[in-house]
């Protein structure tokens, strides 16, 4: 699994990582959507007379791979049972690193006995070919099931209830899964979500396989600690800021953070607040972009303390009762932009400071005809605040909301009023030049 490249996850589910390849020895079909061995049920298109065989398992087809492994349907021939076999695409040529991460990922998930997680039935391996077997669940996953359409947002909330749950009791167990996303979230047929792949989880019962300097995941749902490639700075808090961009993508049919390179999403992630959900989906209630935002929060600690904190405000939504979740105010939104863009915000602060010296300028001049004063520094103050709030205000996405855009007008006054003192003080030279 190559850890320079952010979007190679080793997950064999996402639809981005698909080959297009078929085996040498194994009839493939053109597929879907699968994850560490669980499969969307699909009639194959092969002949299914041509019959292989991987020791008891009586291979029927392929149904994905990607950058570590390959998945088959399969039948156990002694439990005449189908089930999802997973073996390492480099066969018996696999290094020590690659059989290690696989033993990794095999032990994580098999050591999880939860509801919403994938099962795995046994691990092992048959002339020198490392594999293990898992639930074959009918069904798609929650990427196939958003498919470009915004979910209602009390089955979002229930789907990622469900999820933060089965997480939590992960965490409990010592493994944080490290690559949470849609595509690695099957729905069964009972409509209930079943997290697989553990292929990045880290335990705390092993070492961590992954270098620091790594990128290890998928940008569009990796936390910013995540993102720098620190593996000592990932931990429980970054499963729920990946919650919060599954939630986000089932409320909005898009992740948090999206664009035409990898490198420029982990920028955005790194250096960019989400749009708010309820911008773009004005379904959502205000309580659930609220949840939403506050999973993606870019500082781990001011995130839900757990999984099972967020399925508890989840949980408080559905019932109709009061959340926990406090949204975020304006104020703290444009003072987290200041420390973000330190640069652009004393050059804002600057450039309204001047505005407001040539405004006591006009003001003075004025003073004939009106009889009033004002307090220079006061009036600097309230322009620098309101043109570091018309910086932040003016995103362009998403609509504004009211006191958005209130902001955005008493800016355009205090620069319109400057505007008049630049227009004076020039009046003023060019009256003194020519007299």
């Amino acid at each position: 699994m190559p850890g320079t490249n952010p979007d190679d996850s080793g997950s064999d589910n996402d639809a981005h990582t698909k080959s297009d390849e078929t085996s040498s020895s194994l009839p493939t079909q053109d597929l879907l959507s699968t994850s560490e061995g669980v499969a969307i049920a699909s009639a194959p298109l092969v002949n299914s007379s041509v019959i292989r065989y991987f020791g008891e398992y009586e291979l029927i087809h392929e149904i994905a791979r990607g950058g570590m492994g390959v998945v088959y349907k399969a039948r156990q021939t002694k439990l005449n049972r189908i089930v999802a076999l997973k073996m390492i695409l480099s066969g018996s040529f696999a290094n020590d690193a690659q059989v290690q991460r696989f033993q990794a990922e095999a032990e994580a998930a098999a050591n999880l006995d939860h509801p919403g997680i994938v099962p795995v039935f046994e691990i092992g391996h048959h002339e020198g070919q490392h594999y293990f077997s898992m639930a074959y669940l009918p069904g798609q996953s929650l990427k196939e099931t958003i498919a470009d359409r915004p979910l209602n947002p009390r089955d979002a909330a229930e789907i990622v209830s469900k999820i933060a749950s089965a997480i939590g009791y992960a965490h409990d167990q010592g493994v944080i899964h490290r690559d949470l996303k849609p595509a690695n979230v099957m729905i069964d047929e009972t409509g209930v979500p079943k997290i697989t792949d553990f292929g990045l989880a880290k335990s705390s019962k092993s070492s961590d396989l992954t270098a620091s300097g790594q990128i290890m995941g998928t940008p569009n749902y990796m936390a910013p600690e995540q993102a720098t490639g620190e593996t000592a700075g990932v931990n429980a808090a970054s499963d729920i800021y990946a919650l919060g961009a599954i939630l986000y993508e089932t409320l909005t049919a898009r992740p948090p953070f999206q664009a035409s390179t990898s490198i420029e999403t982990i920028r955005q992630v790194l250096e960019s607040e989400p749009v708010p959900p309820r911008q773009l989906n004005s379904a959502i209630p205000c309580d659930l972009n609220t949840i939403c935002l506050k999973c993606l929060e870019k500082e781990p600690m001011r995130r839900y303390a757990s999984p099972d904190e967020l399925a508890a405000d989840l949980s408080r939504w559905l019932s109709g009762f009061p959340i926990h979740a406090k949204p975020t105010h304006f104020l703290t939104r444009s003072a987290k932009w200041c420390l973000r863009n330190p640069a652009w915000a004393v050059a804002i602060a600057l450039l309204a400071v001047m505005s407001c010296l040539f405004s006591q300028t006009a003001i003075a001049d004025l003073s004939v005809y009106v009889n009033a004063s004002s307090n220079v520094l006061a009036i600097i103050l309230l322009s620098s605040i309101a043109a570091i709030f018309l910086a932040v205000c003016l995103r362009p996405e998403g609509r504004k909301s009211s006191k958005e855009l209130c902001a955005i007008a008493f800016c355009l006054l205090v620069f319109f009023t400057g505007a008049i003192g630049i227009l004076s003080l020039l009046v003023r030279f060019f009256l003194h030049f020519i007299s």
